[in-house]
């Protein structure tokens, strides 16, 4: 099931008592998450071999979204790869297959709930996304190659 074939179906009001109960802060914005979620219904999606993952934080209940890939790898051996989806195209995102993991572990309006906070996080349409996008690629163009590498755990 794709993230948009969740969205067609299901109720508006079950998706904002998820996302008021995971992210309490998006009363504000309530009315543009609605907006957007009607607009949602409407949008074409594109097709993609990631799937839609999400890994729970031991800590807190904060889940994290991923994209979830299986590709072969040069020596020929399947492979699992992950990638952040804040900077995702919304086509892209809708055109998803939600993970088999995920869909078990979570209620359909929670995970729409979720993705709608993880699509929205970088901002409200894809050209202010993309805009940060941008500011983050020309302040990694500017650092060394020893400034990008990860800082070792303490």
């Amino acid at each position: 099931m794709t993230l948009k074939q969740l969205i067609c179906s299901n109720q508006w009001d079950e998706v904002k008592d998820q996302l008021l109960k995971y992210y309490p802060d998006v009363i504000d914005a309530i009315q543009t998450y609605e907006e957007l979620f009607y607009q949602l219904h409407f949008w074409k999606e594109y097709e993609s071999d990631w799937k839609i993952f999400f890994e729970k934080r031991e800590k807190n209940d904060f889940v994290d979204v991923k994209g979830k890939v299986e590709v072969i790898s040069e020596d020929g051996t399947p492979e699992t790869r992950y990638t952040i989806m804040e900077f995702t195209r919304w086509a892209v995102w809708l055109g998803c297959e939600i993970d088999p993991d995920t869909l078990k572990d979570y209620s359909e309006p929670q995970i729409i709930a979720h993705c709608m906070w993880e699509m929205t996080f970088m901002g409200w349409d894809e050209e202010e996304i993309g805009s940060k996008m941008d500011e983050l690629a020309a302040i990694l163009n500017t650092m060394s190659a020893e400034d990008q590498k990860p800082s070792e755990e303490v």
